[in-house]
């Protein structure tokens, strides 16, 4: 699901390494950035869930992530992410 449709619950999305956990909590959102060397980063309180994936996406860029799309340079992390509900969101 695309970063623009989620509206509610517990949702993940892989990049690469990177592993982005995105929770609604209780009218703001909290958001979990994961690389596979361990390193993480997280924070709350974000108004929308595409402030917080936009957080997390600079997270990924400070860190060397980048998007090239020939004859697209206008794609960016953020709208190639695509999410799927966490394990705990399945019933």
């Amino acid at each position: 699901m695309a970063i623009g449709q989620i509206t509610k619950g517990s949702w993940t999305a892989s990049w690469g390494g990177w592993t982005i956990d995105l929770r609604d909590a209780k009218g703001s959102w909290s958001i979990v950035v994961r690389r596979g060397n361990g390193d993480l980063h997280s924070w709350g309180g974000f108004a929308s869930s595409l402030d917080a994936v936009k957080w997390a996406c600079d997270v990924m860029r400070d860190r060397g992530v980048k998007v090239m799309i020939l004859d697209a340079p206008s794609i960016t992390l953020e709208t190639l992410l695509r999410f799927n509900p966490a394990s705990e969101a399945v019933a």
